[in-house]
């Protein structure tokens, strides 16, 4: 299927499903504490706020519409915590309704409801801030001289552009440098949909000052792609001395492979075997890939490691069970004989400011590098 019209797909199953919410959420608020309100108010603010985030992304200016977004994005996981918690007390309510509580048990259910909603949304707004650090230690049974350690850190879906401060960039690239890394890896996106403000909004400043000594490696996800202008892109990423390895293959000092591949939806990306059919398969070989869901196709090719993001964890419930559905490995580490596959939740946001369920992160691997011991003699 050509990826526009599985995007054209997903966004209208996505906008369908969004408004549903939003009119339950207005249904039901307005049937506990404004009877009197029409329904057309309802369904007038439910398509106006479905509608905000969409029109915002679509008819923006590269610059965009920060204030729209902002309120949008608030919305978005605000009416998502609504819809949960309301449902949890539809559950209570049809139980105790049957029991004979009346009126004032089922308003007590939903006022209780709605200050859940409320400390949810603060919660995870604020444990949205931090950014944590999560370790992970894999041995490859490749040598790999000089090295027989190697140290990289994973930053993925960063989402930088519209309303992300530099600051905030400038802590991650504080906290990775912290960790020492031989080489940093960026699985995709980096951007979240134009380039212009990565160009005039100093991260390329920021990027530059990663102490990496063997490099910053980089793959696009599908927020990359969102920009047009893939040249334009390419050179920004060039700037910041990011090396951009989409559907290619890097010789890191002579001792193994680095590997990325180009986002899944592009219809125009290479197949592993096409990118990897001339590499020795003594060496080491690391894959970057955006996303984790054609794990077994890396692990088929003999990569050693695969390093991918995109699902955020799920970011926020429930999305997280969404994610768990979804994909084999949502969030971690997994280990199939030789192929490990890591995934991140993210250092970034998409959308909503919330995480509830998932944690920003960014991501230390230590890897020890093994030759395979000698086959027995008989």
């Amino acid at each position: 299927m050509p990826s526009e019209l599985s995007a054209m797909i997903f966004l209208s199953v996505f906008l369908l499903g969004y408004f549903a919410v939003n009119a339950f959420v207005f249904w039901r608020i307005r049937t506990l504490w404004f009877p009197g309100l029409g329904r057309a108010w309802g369904f007038l603010a439910a398509t106006v706020l479905t509608a905000a985030y969409p029109i915002a992304r679509i008819f923006a200016p590269d610059e965009g519409w920060p204030t729209v977004e902002m309120l949008a994005n608030l919305w978005m996981g605000v009416v998502m915590f609504l819809c949960s918690w309301f449902l949890a007390g539809e559950c209570v309510w049809f139980v105790l309704r049957r029991k004979g509580c009346g009126l004032k048990t089922r308003n007590r259910i939903f006022f209780t409801a709605l200050a859940l909603s409320v400390l949810t949304a603060l919660w995870g707004w604020v444990h949205a801030q931090q950014l944590y650090t999560v370790q992970y230690a894999v041995k490859v049974d490749k040598s790999a001289p000089p090295f027989s350690n190697l140290r990289v850190v994973v930053l993925s879906d960063l989402h930088l552009g519209k309303g992300k401060p530099v600051a905030w960039m400038e802590t991650v690239v504080a906290q990775t440098n912290a960790q020492a890394p031989d080489m940093v890896l960026l699985v995709g996106d980096i951007v979240d949909s134009s380039v212009k403000s990565f160009e005039s909004g100093g991260y390329a400043e920021a990027f530059r000052k990663l102490n990496a000594p063997l490099g910053v490696f980089a793959v696009r996800g599908n927020h990359d792609f969102f920009e047009s202008d893939s040249g334009r892109l390419k050179d920004a990423f060039k700037a910041a001395h990011i090396t951009l390895i989409d559907d290619s293959v890097c010789e890191v000092q002579g001792a193994f492979y680095m590997a990325g591949r180009k986002d899944y939806g592009q219809t125009n990306r290479l197949s592993l075997e096409q990118i990897t059919k001339n590499l020795p398969k003594d060496k080491p070989l690391l894959l970057l890939d955006h996303r984790p869901n054609v794990w077994e196709e890396s692990a088929e090719a003999g990569v050693d490691i695969q390093f991918s993001g995109h699902t955020h964890g799920g970011q926020f419930f429930p999305a997280t069970l969404v994610t768990k559905l979804l994909y084999t490995l949502n969030h971690g580490m997994m280990q199939e004989g030789p192929f490990t596959l890591i995934v991140s939740s993210g250092a970034g946001l998409w959308g909503p400011p919330f995480r509830v369920g998932s944690q920003s992160e960014i991501v230390v691997v230590d890897i020890t590098f093994h030759p395979p011991p000698p086959e027995a003699a008989f």
